[in-house]
């Protein structure tokens, strides 16, 4: 299982079960709804920058492949 977390609504789950995902900058970003994709491409410095990550405690890989934990 490979857990990643919903950078719009924090919510964390296997990446098998994201319903949509969005690339950005070189990140992949997966949702559970795309509701929440919406959100995020209507908003997106509000969900990608180092206060967004550091708030869902998530750490960068060092591969950039996305916000895999």
């Amino acid at each position: 299982m490979i857990s990643v977390i919903d950078p719009v609504c924090g919510k964390e789950f296997d990446i098998c079960d994201a319903q949509v995902h969005e690339d950005y900058c070189g990140w992949a970003y997966f949702f559970c709804s795309d509701k929440g994709r919406q959100k995020f491409v209507a908003h997106r410095d509000r969900f990608t920058g180092v206060e967004q990550r550091a708030r869902l405690n998530v750490s960068p890989p060092h591969h950039k492949s996305g916000t895999v934990r």
